[in-house]
């Protein structure tokens, strides 16, 4: 029969290792794990998005308002992007934090990109207003009286 109470000296410096391996694991998070998440929103949020993801996904793309993320994404906010490029047409989710696309990917459950409302990523120019023209006056010369 074994003995329950008392270990060998293998097992003992076994746990010790194994302790030792997974506090050495924990201590190693990136650093964007251990920062407070921001609480205000970007305000540019579209302009991070067409900056920090492939053209060819933005070309033409619609995004959705920002959201907080929850759970096990990345990020401190979120936006759904609905593309209809080839090949990259579909739903991605876009994960920003301190004002940089940290991660993007094909959207997924937990995202519930595809009840999200859309609206174009760029907005369309305002066309140009015309420049309306005055008519020129006319410059009258001063006459001058000859004494």
């Amino acid at each position: 029969m074994r003995n329950w109470g008392y270990g060998s000296t293998k097992d003992f410096l076994l746990a010790i290792l194994l302790a030792g391996v997974t506090a050495a694991c924990s201590a190693t998070l990136p650093s964007t794990q251990l920062t407070p998440a921001s609480t205000v929103p970007p305000a540019d949020y579209r302009k991070i998005i067409s900056t920090g993801i492939p053209a060819t996904i933005a070309k033409e793309a619609q995004v959705s308002e920002l959201q907080r993320t929850k759970q096990a994404q990345p990020g401190d906010w979120f936006a759904c992007l609905k593309s209809d490029n080839k090949p990259n047409d579909g739903l991605f989710a876009v994960f920003i934090e301190n004002g940089k696309v940290v991660d993007f990917r094909r959207s997924v459950g937990i995202d519930h990109c595809e009840s999200a409302t859309y609206s174009p990523l760029t907005p369309p120019v305002p066309p140009a207003k015309e420049k309306t023209t005055r008519p020129k006056r006319k410059q009258v010369q001063p006459t001058s009286k000859k004494v």
